[in-house]
Order: structure tokens, then sequence, then C-alpha cells
């Protein structure tokens, strides 16, 4: 019966490797994601909407200075006329440079995020990544003492929890994706967005954009902290003993347990029904804590904003 935990196996190794890839993804510089086509995207992008940024925030300061100024000889004062030219020469400069703060800002997060990865071993000193979730050898041993009436139950519920992780699996890289997709999309409009903090009316346009983009790249290392108390979780959540058997009976699901041993019972000599309600214990467990490792990367957008207020 040891073939049916292949399954498994291989659901597990599917999730190893995506993990790998969902570490590289946060940790991979913007510019060159993806053999850098995306970025040659948001760069056409940008350079066209940084021509209407620069027309929109010239004329926000004209109207800023002709709404603070009450009479037109207030604006032949040197202070004043100083001010405007170098309102204009900053507002120039911070547009034009605009894309090279935000990539500042976000190599600085991405540091951090890199600095978080290698402390929690996540991944070594080269950037090789360590993450890896086996299937415990107690359970193959149990598997492969069941008999066939036994196994088909079991390969009815490996394929259901092997589903269940690929399913998991492929929602948290959606999650990175989307993520990455937010950044390269806040970037190309960041030009309208800078543009609007030159004027009192449009300035909540500018923190809401601010606000966001902190977000985002803060999200990263709270997505990082996730898996990491996700693989922690579950090396030690799943506490079964596979030799003795359990007594599930107190647990919220030992109604199916108990429903399960009598039909999944093997005749003497073989694996007591004790250990087949293990197996599936296992499985059950298993398929809990990826549902909780769901729910917490779904919850990490929310967690950065109660946190950080962002």
């Amino acid at each position: 019966m040891e073939w049916v935990v292949l399954l498994l196996k291989a659901a597990l190794t599917f999730f190893s490797e995506k993990m790998d890839l969902f570490l590289r993804m946060l940790t991979t510089d913007l510019t060159t994601y993806n053999g850098g086509g995306m970025w040659q995207g948001v760069e056409n992008i940008y350079q066209a909407l940084l021509i209407v940024g620069l027309s929109l925030a010239n004329i926000f300061v004209w109207v800023e200075l002709i709404e603070s100024t009450s009479k037109w000889a207030e604006l032949r004062k040197s202070s004043v006329l100083i001010t405007f030219v170098v309102e204009i020469i900053v507002v120039n400069a911070v547009m034009y440079y605009g894309k090279d703060i935000l990539i500042t800002v976000y190599s600085i997060g991405q540091g951090i995020t890199r600095g978080v990865m290698e402390k929690t071993g996540m991944i070594n000193a080269s950037g090789q990544s360590l993450f890896n979730i086996q299937v415990s050898d107690d359970f193959i041993e149990a598997v492969g003492r069941m008999n066939i009436s036994s196994g088909i139950a079991l390969l009815i519920v490996i394929i259901i929890v092997s589903a269940w992780i690929c399913v998991s699996t492929i929602a948290v890289l959606l999650t990175v994706y989307v993520r990455i997709f937010n950044l390269y999309i806040l970037i190309a409009v960041s030009p309208l967005a800078f543009a609007c903090a030159m004027s009192k009316r449009t300035r909540f346009v500018f923190e809401n954009f601010c606000r966001t983009f902190a977000s985002v790249t803060v999200e990263a290392v709270v997505l990082v902290l996730v898996m990491y108390l996700f693989s922690q979780f579950f090396s030690s959540g799943i506490n079964i003993d596979m030799t003795q058997g359990s007594t599930p009976s107190s647990d919220t699901l030992g109604w199916l347990f108990t429903l399960l041993s009598p039909t999944l019972a093997i005749p003497a000599g073989g694996l007591n029904p004790a250990n087949v309600t293990a197996v599936f214990e296992y499985l059950i467990t298993m398929a809990f804590l990826f549902a909780v490792m769901l729910g917490m990367v779904k919850g990490s957008e929310n967690l950065v904003k109660r946190i950080f207020g962002l």
C-alpha cells in the first residue's frame, strides 16, 4: 500500500517547489523579474504618464501659488518668487526620479525580507531555499501495513487531501503574483500620484498611494513570517503516534474517526482499528493545517493594516 503515499508525496513536493518559487519572487529585483519583460511594459506606461504628471504638477503649483497670494503685488516679492522657483524645481525633480525613489524603498523592504529568510533558516547564505515538507516515516510504515479494503478508502482520502494541498498552494502563489502586479501598477501610475501631492485638494490621493505602496512592501515580510510559522506548525502540529494508535473520541472530529474505525477494521494479525484511525487523523490534520496556512496568507493584508495602520 505504500504506492498510495506517492500521490501525497507528489502533492507535498509540488508545494515545496512552489514555495521555492514563492521565496524567489519575494527577493527578485522587479527590474529583472521574469526576464525584465514586465518591467519594460511598466517603463513604457511610466514614460507616457510622466508627461501628463509633470503637466498636472506644474499646473497645481501655479494654482496653489495664486490661491495663496491675495494680491498680485505680492507675487513680485523676491521671497515669493524664490519659493515658487524652488517648488517648481523640486516638483519636477521628484516627478522625474519618482520611479527610482519607489524602487529604492522597495529594495529596502526586500533587504529586510531576505534578512528574515536567512535568520529563520528559510534560505541559506547563497539564497538557496531550505523550505521542505515531507510525510513522516511513521505514517508511511502505518500505510504499508494496511490491507486492500482499507487502502481503497485511504486512496480516496489521499486524493482529496492532495487536491486540497495543490489548491492551497496555487492560492498562495496567486496572492504573491497579485502583490507583484500591484507593485508594477503602483510604479507605473506613480507620476499621477506624485502630481496630486502638489494640490491641497488632491493630496489625499498621494497619501493613499504612499500608504498602499508601504502596505504592499511590508506585506512581503509578513508573508515570509507566515510561511515560516506554517513550516514550524506543520512539523510540530501533527503529533500522532502511528504505532500505538490514537483515541480521538474527545476530538472535534472524533465522530468521523469513530465512524471509520469499524468500517476499516483489519482482521487479526493486521493493523488494528486504532492505527487505521491514526492514519486518517493524520491526513485530516494535514488538510486542516493547509487550511490554516491559506487563512493566514489571505489575512496577512488585513494584519498589516491593523498593526501598521497602512
